[in-house]
């Protein structure tokens, strides 16, 4: 069975000043953004972890294990997907950025337009231990998959 350890998110110092009557206004502009979300397309986190993830070519690449979640917008910001290994041993812990994956209702699963060869060159991290999560490493992971970078907005706030 896998080791599960936990991800903590650092935020930028600058983040630590946002005054609340800014995080509110923010919160409800998100809030009402969701209005139109059809109910038959909302889905529970326990339901979207152990998802399959798929490359364009409908190579199965991995699982979703895990999403981070923008505690003030609700947003889903990542999907980790576990890789590879044998039983949870070995396996790698790539995040995705959440705009890069596409649900396939076919497939039942995610597609995400990515080889195996460019996702063993893509950002991880061990979740054997507990990771710190910096402002810098999600960059460098949006970076990677050529994404808007969540920590480039001003709500990117813990």
């Amino acid at each position: 069975m896998a080791t599960r350890a936990t991800v903590s998110l650092v935020p930028e110092p600058a983040a630590r000043a946002h005054p609340n009557a800014q995080v509110r206004k923010k919160r409800n502009f998100l809030m009402a953004e969701i209005d139109f979300i059809a109910p038959h397309s909302l889905i529970s986190s326990k339901e979207v972890s152990g998802t399959d993830v798929y490359n364009t070519a409908g190579e199965k690449l991995g699982s979703v294990d895990d999403i981070l979640i923008d505690r003030v917008s609700g947003r889903s910001i990542y999907a980790v997907m576990s890789f590879g290994g044998f039983l949870g041993m070995g396996q790698n812990h790539h995040p995705l950025p959440w705009s890069t994956l596409k649900y396939d209702e076919t497939k039942g699963g995610y597609v995400v337009n990515l080889d195996k060869k460019r996702l063993l060159a893509a950002p991880t991290y061990d979740r054997s231990v507990e990771f710190k999560w910096t402002p810098e490493f999600g960059r460098e992971v949006d970076s990677y998959y050529d994404a808007p970078s969540y920590w480039q907005q001003e709500h990117a706030i813990a």
